[in-house]
């Protein structure tokens, strides 16, 4: 039984089937069924005129709003109008019509991709495959169904026109004016003018109208709507981007030369295309041999273009795309100066086929080659590539349909002569400019054994992965950095550094993951982001450990469990507070920006229809000149065990951009801090005071400001860096270890009257959108921060080849000290391996050994003296299980990396020769493996101290030894809480008495330096922490 997934997509096909039987057909008889004045193709040219203008900025907007299934319900209905125009032609209603159905076929297509792309992923998540791999395979069905609309369309016409008893032999004398000869003026003059009868024009309009409502009876009755969590963020992300966003980031790339070379081959596509639909069937089908022949013609051509869209998809790896593109060249020319003296007559009815069967190859070549070489020459813009692309190939039908009433059919031809030789010309230019200045990804791909491209500073370059949702920021910076994007056509599977995403990762996405490779999250982020998850880990420890640590949240309610609670906590606060007024914030529990949030100071305005949580509401906000702000601060988790946490010096101070008025509760300008609402505020761009325009400072600004106000920041910052820590100590045990991995979270902390620091919420993926210069300096900083954290060495750029080659003495355990928790289990070995040399492999396909053999990783040690790797063994093998009980994951096989080594020298020849099979290294992960454990002492103490600092990155936790020991293996809450509460009393005495406590640390210096350093995050110039409390 086929899954629901697959369902989906076949309604959606069989949906776009009916719809383009009814729209192709149709398309192909304008030019001559609505030739006075030129009227059907002057409606085909503003058909395309307006799906250029709408794809700008249309579908964001409709898919948002509507959401995938609506907007194809919608879309559809704009297509159908046109047979609506087509039903009672005339320029209204063409014209109006074809408008409308230009700004539905934007959305219509983009909502299409996005549905195909949602289901694709759910249902490899389900399937437990790479998701672009099933996104594939249902385009595959997709196009495999939709491509025979072509087809049924135009055989619909011309089964119905043939019933027409209008249709009579056309005379000699008005043959002479068909093909070349004809002009528009004698059109109506000569040849056969005659139009079918009035009731089969509309049976066909009905029959198109018909099939149109079909399909959108299918779509609305039997495709699902998709409203989950992964499709709500899809139709957000891509919500967000504007206008302005969208239509710089198609005419940014005409910057690069090439795409400016291509404009004319890319728009000659577009005068071919419409060529044929056109002119040639109206100034040689219909002319000669009748409107009832149109359909006929178009049928050959659209088989014939399919079957070879497929055979030249395959044929390009053997020939190579310049000899297709000669080839089409040639095809084309030929037989345009063939139509040229050609005078078409019925009794040549098999050339009428030939024209049509020819063109349908040479349009083949132009629609496969110029996609494959946007997506060779642009591969790191592919978005921006291929609207340039839609966008000229468009240009090109605008232009051909609308001089085409008001030129002679062979001034026409010479025009695509023209074209046609000017495309090549400008083709060949590109051809040699990528000869002479090679695109990196096709000279030098990377193989399993083989050579692996160097960068120009002979360094390899890093590969990076992005998911569709991804901010264009993080793309920027590791361009800048000298980074690659990761091509599934071109690259094997796994052979990429990073993967970015902003949602969560699928399980087998950890399990999978290699030993070169960093995923930017960890699993389960949803038991701190949530917020009412993250109010339930804040009372369970305020329950446990009081709230002189667990002090700095307001007391939250889940609605509607908690609903009685926060009822009798309400009626116990008004007769307290003897009725006054008290103030209370509805945040629902799953949103983010600030949507669906209010402040209330009565019950009676309390209203909701989703799970949300009610807080109390800090009415006496820290205020700068009047408005007010919070702070968001980066954090990044490197690791849950051993915990290790970073905070970056830079953050954003977010404004109010009203003053705070608790008068005006429902007034968000004035009481929310959130970007994504101020920037809409009526005083966003004004020059507010001392905040200035905008709504955003830099952390380092804020402190600036701390400065001149004679703030104590050192017990702020410290107060702020608890809260960090004690928050992430709420859930922190209860994360799986995942090696390689790194969190970025968004601490949104807001500052009271009297400098307590509250935390707001946490932010999962926080927003990486440039709104301003703030946004660049701070944002851009974190990125750069974060991939320094990731701890890349030279190794990890060779990928597969590089840790499978490298020769050890010592064996060595891969990536972080977790990476041993889930040990591969076997080598993949090349299916062409056989015979003996297969043989010499079994020991390492077995899993019934003792001992547990993988590659190692070089040990680099950075300046602070931290290891990025963890220390060689020094016994020959690891030994996985000290009993004689043999684990499932135990490996027989060589003991050393050299003999491992050595084992794999018979199968480079073979394996260079097909990186399909090529040998891999095995994921990091393997189930029910129980690591080994990675103790402290002091002799390791330089390989497991974490950097002090990467950046503008602070060490934050652990940060003491007894931090470090408590974190080690099974989190100590308990001894965590006690050193933070330690920790946060010594700096308070400190403040107070920093002159007595500078002679006692100079002192005491000697005793210290040998203990574990750490600096206090906040200040400008962070100091150690040493500096300011005493070492016990």
């Amino acid at each position: 039984m086929i899954s629901r997934n697959t369902k989906n997509i076949l309604v959606v096909s069989f949906g776009f089937l009916f719809l383009f039987t009814a729209y192709g057909g149709l398309q192909s008889l304008q030019s001559s069924l609505n030739y006075e004045g030129g009227m059907g193709v002057i409606s085909l040219s503003v058909i395309y005129g307006t799906i250029i203008l709408s794809s700008m900025f249309l579908p964001p907007i409709m898919i948002k709003n509507l959401g995938c299934k609506w907007t194809i319900f919608v879309s559809m209905a704009c297509y159908i109008s046109y047979s609506f125009g087509n039903l009672f032609p005339g320029w209204a209603s063409l014209i109006t019509t074809s408008a409308i159905l230009g700004l539905g076929g934007s959305t219509l297509w983009s909502a299409k991709c996005t549905y195909l792309t949602i289901s694709g992923n759910n249902q490899a998540e389900k399937d437990k495959k790479k998701g672009q791999d099933v996104i594939n395979q249902y385009f595959g069905i997709f196009f495999l169904i939709f491509q025979s609309s072509a087809v049924w369309g135009n055989l619909m016409s011309s089964l119905i026109f043939r019933q027409d008893s209008n249709v009579a032999e056309i005379p000699e004398e008005n043959l002479l004016y068909c093909g070349a000869a004809l002009c528009n003026e004698n059109f109506t003059t000569t040849g056969n003018i005659t139009l079918p009868e009035q009731n089969l024009v509309n049976i066909l309009m009905g029959c198109y109208i018909g099939v149109g409502v079909l399909a959108m009876a299918l779509i609305a009755i039997f495709l699902d709507n998709i409203d989950g969590q992964a499709a709500q963020e899809f139709r957000r992300n891509k919500g967000n981007q504007s206008f302005c966003s969208t239509f710089l980031a198609t005419f940014r790339l005409l910057k690069d030369k090439r795409q400016l070379i291509l404009i004319p081959l890319t728009m000659y596509s577009g005068f071919e295309q419409s060529f044929l639909a056109g002119e040639y069937t109206k100034n040689y089908v219909t002319c000669a041999l009748g409107i009832h022949f149109v359909g006929f013609v178009m049928i050959c051509f659209g088989a014939v273009n399919s079957l070879s869209s497929y055979i030249f998809g395959r044929l390009a790896q053997y020939t190579g795309r310049i000899a297709l593109f000669c080839l089409a060249a040639i095809i084309n020319l030929s037989s345009v100066l063939a139509l040229l003296f050609w005078r078409p007559h019925p009794d040549q009815l098999p050339v009428f086929f030939v024209f049509p069967a020819l063109w349908g190859v040479a349009d083949a070549v132009w629609q496969t080659q110029t996609n494959a070489l946007y997506g060779t020459l642009f591969s790191k813009h592919k978005e921006a590539a291929f609207a340039n692309y839609r966008m000229w190939e468009s240009l090109g039908f605008v232009i051909a349909f609308a001089y085409s009433t008001f030129i002679c059919l062979s001034t026409k031809l010479y025009i695509l002569i023209a074209v046609l030789i000017l495309s090549m010309v400008t083709y060949f230019w590109v051809e040699y400019n990528e000869y002479k200045h090679p695109t990196a990804q096709n000279v030098l791909p990377l193989t399993a054994w083989g050579n692996c491209s160097m960068a120009a500073n002979g360094s390899v370059p890093l590969v990076f992965r992005l998911h569709e949702n991804t901010p264009e920021v993080v793309r920027e910076v590791l361009l800048e950095r000298g980074w690659e994007e990761y091509d599934p056509q071109e690259q094997e599977e796994g052979d990429w550094n990073l993967y970015w995403r902003t949602s969560a990762f699928r399980n087998f996405e950890y399990e999978n993951i290699l030993p070169w490779q960093r995923l930017n999250h960890h699993p389960k982020m949803a038991r701190i982001a949530r917020k009412d998850y993250l109010a339930r880990n804040l009372r369970r420890m305020r329950g446990t450990y009081g709230t002189a640590l667990y002090g700095f949240s307001p007391t939250a309610f889940i609605l509607p469990n908690d609903y009685i609670r926060f009822l009798e906590v309400y009626t116990k606060t008004r007769v307290e507070s003897a009725g006054k007024l008290g103030y209370w914030i509805c945040k629902p529990v799953d949103l983010s920006r600030g949507r669906g949030i209010f402040i209330f100071d009565d019950i009676k305005h309390l209203a909701y229809n989703s799970p949300v949580i009610v807080q109390k509401y800090i009415s006496n906000p820290l205020l700068i000149s009047g408005y007010k702000f919070d702070l968001r601060i980066y954090v990044c988790v490197k690791s849950f065990c051993p915990l290790t946490i970073y905070m970056h010096q830079e953050g954003l101070v977010r404004f109010a951009t009203e003053k705070y008025n608790l008068a005006s509760l429902d007034n968000l300008f004035s009481h929310l801090t959130n970007t994504s609402i101020n920037k809409f505020g009526p005083f966003y761009t004004t020059d507010k005071e001392r905040v200035g325009q905008g709504c955003k400072w830099t952390l380092s600004k804020f402190r600036s400001f701390l400065h001149s106000q004679g703030v104590n920041e050192l017990l702020l910052w410290q107060k702020i860096n608890n809260i960090v820590t004690l928050t992430l100590l709420t859930m922190a045990s209860s994360i799986p270890s995942s090696p390689n991995c790194l969190e970025l979270f968004g601490f949104d902390i807001l500052i009271d009257s009297n400098l307590k620091p509250w935390l707001l919420e946490v932010n999962y993926s926080p927003a990486l959108s440039l709104d301003c210069p703030a946004d660049i300096v701070v944002k851009k900083g974190v990125i750069n921060d974060l991939i320094d954290l990731m701890n890349y060495t030279k190794v990890d750029g060779l990928r597969q080849q590089g840790y499978l080659r490298r020769r050890h003495k010592r064996t060595c355990c891969l990536g972080s000290p977790s990476s041993l928790r889930k040990s591969p289990a076997a080598f993949l070995i090349p299916k062409s391996v056989s015979g003996k040399k297969r043989q010499r492999q079994s020991s390492l396909n077995s899993l019934n050994g003792e001992n547990l053999v993988c590659p190692s990783v070089e040990r680099t040690v950075n300046s602070l003296g931290s290891a990025l790797h963890p220390a060689c063994q020094n016994s020959k093998a690891i030994i996985v299980n000290g009993n004689k009980k043999k684990s499932p994951l135990q490996v027989e096989g060589p003991t050393c990396c050299s003999e491992l080594e050595e084992s794999f020298e018979d199968h480079r020849d073979i394996t260079r020769r097909s990186s399909s099979h090529a040998c891999r290294l095995p994921a990091i992960h393997a189930p029910k493996y129980k690591p080994p454990r990675f103790s402290w002492d002091q002799r390791t103490h330089e390989m497991t101290t974490p950097s002090l600092r990467v950046g503008d990155f602070i060490l934050t936790f652990p940060f003491n030894e007894a931090t470090r020991k408590a974190s080690q293996d099974t989190l100590d809450v308990k001894t965590v809480l006690h050193e933070v509460h330690q920790l946060m009393s010594q700096l308070t005495f400190s403040c107070v008495h920093k002159e007595k406590r500078g002679k006692e640390n100079n002192d005491s210096s000697a005793a210290i330096k040998n203990k574990f350093v750490s600096l206090l995050w906040g200040p400008r110039n962070p100091p150690l922490l040493s500096e300011y409390c005493s070492s016990n």
